[in-house]
């Protein structure tokens, strides 16, 4: 079979390779064709835009900055400007640029608004000359946050509402819900409490399912609010029990900080000034370790408060010089109008009106100044409009283009249609020819099968035959002499009873001898038909003690190599393969006239090779004498019952290579028994 394969291939090998080059060159037409269009379909660089996951290079220092915003605020500050000032020398850079995001927080968290503001345009004029989407979101979002901490809840809400665009338009569930937890804030501050709420559970229920302590940390702080605001104090105080289990969670310093504030202030509402106090000196106590100066403030204003409403005016003058003094040092109009809010309270419950007027007075114009002084923010909202304008007008440019480019793109797919029609339409042609062509080659290789079957049973029929001749030749000359010879030789005691008894014990003893020697050759013979030591040993052991047997009696130096060959093989595989070994050798002992024969056997997973080999004298493998004779053509047809192949190698004065390679895979008994295993446990299962 594998011969008339090989013939098989070689009938086809000119019309495939035709095939082929032709396959071959459609095919680098369509990837030609391919290639313009995606050249011509490419947006242009500066029109690219991506998502939060591939600009923010989540490089080691910016994770580091982010997580310290929190807890270690200075620490982040300090990486935020290295970096900077790395992009000052260098020249910015798309990797550096969420740095200004780290230092604008930073700013706007110690409400140092003006440089916040100055930091987060700078971030958002960056971001738009590069297109980075979710910085520009992010920029916005943070300038709505300075606006709506300094009271500019209009222009805030207006930037929260940009930022949330950008987001749903890049699918960032978590940014989105941060911004309507801020849109909810703009609403409480306004006065419409339930617009406030709804936008609180719409971020509640994204941070719920992406499981984002942080941020259930903070929109359950502001939950607490809105249910205080609506006399709820029970459900507050829920929200806000939760809001400090997610924060610690998180090691969220600066929140930890805020709620424990809160809490303080929800028990200040409602009368309980020693719980109250008692939050307030935890939110104290962490403002004090993070060092962050807004955030030491807040609570010694509000335990300075709490022991003025409890009527303690020593303690609560002790916190408000405390505050007094952080406030000189950061200079916020923001804190100036808290702190002098507090001091016109505490003045009033000392029974000092003039103070305390004089006081509530300077908070006013604290907090008006807060809100109208700044043009700052105002040429800032006026160049992020210049900004968002020239952006605008980007996008429509690249719509132009894009629009362009689906023209050619719809020329060229049109181009490309044609084409894989053609090619279609030859490949169909080819096919049909293909078809025709191989329909013919297969009749004929059917042919050649019938005629290679044929001639492979005739061969078995003749190594049948000429075993058979072999076996009576063995019985004739051998056995059958042998047992005339005792037949003889009883008769002779039997008929002559005047034998001396010496003479007939003689007789006799030689008769058992010769019996002996009958039994002997029975085995022997039984032996060449089928070893008895295969079934008893295994295929290894039978092959060693066999050619140890060739050894004792030929005058030869024979070497024998076996390497695996511990796989079980069907018995009829076995009985062949030690035929077919015991053929080979006996034809170089009886044909080789050599000194030295090497016999190496060798398996692994697929196959087993046998190689034998010679140092006599060599013959013509062409000759057809030599071809036909009965070792060899007994051996072939072994080893073409077991789909295998028998190369000969052999050349005058250099002795002879026979190699054999017989597959395994439908010989292997240990295999097929596994997998009738299989198949019972299968049945077993179905019945």
């Amino acid at each position: 079979m594998p011969g008339i394969k090989l013939k098989h291939w070689l009938a086809y090998k000119k019309s495939r390779t035709t095939f082929f080059i032709i396959l071959a060159a459609l095919i680098l037409i369509a990837i030609i064709l391919l290639f313009w269009i995606r050249i011509f379909n490419a947006p242009p660089k500066s029109g690219q835009t991506t998502t939060i996951e591939n600009e923010i290079p989540y490089r080691n220092d910016y994770i580091k900055a982010v997580n310290l915003l929190l807890s270690h605020p200075d620490s982040a500050l300090s990486i935020a400007r290295e970096k900077l000032k790395q992009a000052e020398k260098e020249g910015i850079s798309e990797e550096l640029i969420p740095y200004y995001n780290i230092m604008g927080i930073y700013y706007r968290n110690q409400a140092m608004y003006d440089k916040s503001i100055e930091t987060f345009y700078a971030y958002l004029e960056y971001a738009m000359k590069y297109n980075k989407q979710q910085y520009i979101a992010e920029a916005y979002e943070n300038i709505g946050a300075v606006n709506f901490l300094t009271y500019r809840y209009k222009d805030a809400l207006g930037m929260f509402l940009k930022s949330l665009d950008i987001y749903r338009e890049v699918g960032d569930e978590l940014k989105i819900a941060w911004v309507y937890n801020s849109v909810g804030r703009v609403y409480f501050e306004i006065g419409d409490v339930e617009k406030a709420r709804n936008y609180y559970q719409q971020a509640n229920e994204i941070f719920n399912r992406e499981n984002f302590h942080l941020g259930i940390s903070s929109v359950s702080n502001h939950m607490a609010k809105y249910f205080l605001e609506i006399n709820q104090p029970d459900s507050a105080l829920i929200c806000i029990d939760n809001a400090l289990n997610h924060a610690e969670a998180t090691n969220n310093n600066y929140g930890l900080c805020n709620i424990y504030l809160e809490k303080g202030n929800l028990f200040s509402k409602r009368g309980n000034f020693r719980d109250a106090i008692k939050n307030y000196l935890i939110s104290d106590s962490i403002a004090e370790d993070l060092k962050f100066t807004p955030l030491n403030i807040y609570p010694k204003l509000a335990l300075a408060d709490a022991y003025t409403k409890q009527g303690k005016m020593e303690q609560a003058q002790t916190y408000l010089e405390s505050a007094n003094q952080l406030v000189k040092v950061h200079n916020s109009d923001k804190l100036l109008y808290k702190l002098n809010e507090v001091y016109s309270h505490f003045y009033e419950n000392l029974g000092d009106n003039t103070k305390s007027f004089e006081y509530y007075k300077l908070a006013t114009e604290d907090k008006t100044r807060m809100i109208s002084q700044s043009e700052t923010f105002q040429v800032y909202n006026i160049e992020i409009e210049q900004l968002s304008t020239r952006m605008e007008q980007q996008n429509m440019e690249m719509k132009k283009q894009a629009l362009l480019l689906a023209q050619r793109k719809n020329t060229l797919v049109f181009i490309v249609v044609i084409s894989v029609f053609l090619i279609g339409l030859l490949s169909l042609l080819y096919y049909f020819y293909l078809s025709r062509l191989r329909q013919q080659e297969t009749e004929k290789m059917h042919r050649q099968e019938l005629k290679y079957s044929n001639e492979k049973n005739q061969a078995v029929l003749e190594a049948e035959l000429n075993e058979r001749k072999r076996l009576a030749s063995e019985l004739h000359d051998g056995i059958g002499t042998q047992l005339s010879l005792a037949k003889l030789t009883l008769t002779n005691v039997m008929d002559r009873p005047d034998l001396a008894l010496a003479k007939k014990e003689h007789l006799l003893r030689v008769t058992v001898v010769s019996i002996d020697d009958i039994i002997r050759e029975v085995k022997n013979l039984s032996d060449t038909m089928t070893p008895h030591a295969i079934g008893a040993k295994g295929l290894k052991e039978a092959i060693k003690e066999m050619v140890a047997k060739f050894a004792q009696i030929r005058n030869y130096k024979i070497k024998l190599s076996i390497i695996g060959l511990t796989t079980e093989l069907k018995p009829f595989a076995s009985h062949a393969i030690y035929r077919t070994v015991q053929e080979l050798l006996a034809n170089a002992l009886k044909h080789a006239s050599g000194s030295e024969i090497n016999i190496q056997l060798l398996q692994n997973e697929d196959d087993l090779t046998i190689m034998i080999e010679d140092d006599g004298k060599g013959f013509d493998t062409e000759n057809p004498a030599i071809q036909k004779r009965f070792g060899l053509k007994n051996a072939k047809s072994r080893v073409d019952s077991l789909n295998g192949q028998l190369l000969i190698d052999s050349v005058f004065g250099r002795g002879t290579i026979i190699t054999i390679t017989i597959p395994l895979k439908d010989l292997n008994l240990s295999l097929q028994h596994t997998n009738s295993t299989l198949h019972e446990k299968n049945k077993s299962l179905y019945h």
